[in-house]
């Protein structure tokens, strides 16, 4: 006889256990950030010596762009967790938005005042392919954590998704990029490392279906 329909649900469900519950995405995107912060830190230290990690700190404004910095990072991190539960994630993507935006507005004021002092030769680009390969190089590691972290959750949105967490990866990874190798102008900053974090965020959005594959979901 063929089963009814109460029957197939009872004998699908038999022995089931139930899925544990992830945490508030603020508390994940808090043990994250922690975690990268550290690797990106020791990488810096690695890279630089402390007269070179500590140089530049004394500067209000490098201090305070560092600090726009981490809280893109932390804000798009959360916002990409956000956004692996389904209806929510909207409004974490808006301030992960509006805090990438203030730290480009900091940039761009850095690059006024720099033209302000110095005229074109303060908006005078040089290259910077240390820092291009360096921020993608660093990114690495706390990209793949993040990855993992994300496909524990339900990516309805992938590319977005993997945009923004790649954001988040690729400001810690500039982040420490200025701390290690310091620039003479914000115009470096605004320009390479601002190309390098697109790039970054493009590609992973690109590949955000198969980053965020739901295959890992099926038995």
């Amino acid at each position: 006889m063929t089963p009814n329909t109460d029957d197939l649900i009872r004998r699908l469900s038999r022995d089931l256990q139930a899925a544990p519950p992830l945490r508030h995405p603020f508390l994940r995107s808090v043990a994250w950030t922690t975690g990268a912060g550290i690797y990106v830190a020791l990488v810096v230290m690695w890279m630089a010596s402390p007269d070179v990690v500590m140089g530049r700190w004394w500067d209000p404004s490098f201090t305070i762009q560092q600090v726009a910095a981490l809280a893109t990072t932390f804000t798009a991190a959360a916002a990409a967790l956000s956004m692996t539960i389904p209806g929510r994630g909207r409004i974490a993507a808006m301030v992960a938005i509006a805090a990438a935006s203030v730290w480009l507005g900091l940039v761009l004021r850095g690059c006024i005042q720099d033209w302000m002092a110095a005229g074109s030769a303060g908006l005078v680009l040089r290259d910077d392919w240390a820092c291009v390969a360096g921020i993608p190089m660093t990114a690495a590691v706390p990209g793949l954590a993040l990855a993992v972290m994300l496909r524990r959750g339900a990516p309805l949105q992938p590319r977005p998704t993997a945009a923004l967490g790649a954001l988040g990866v690729a400001s810690l990874a500039s982040l420490g990029m200025c701390v290690a190798q310091p620039h003479e102008r914000d115009v470096i900053i605004l320009v390479w490392h601002g190309a390098t974090i697109a790039g970054v965020s493009a590609l992973a959005a690109m590949a955000g279906r198969s980053i965020m594959n739901w295959k890992h979901l099926t038995p």
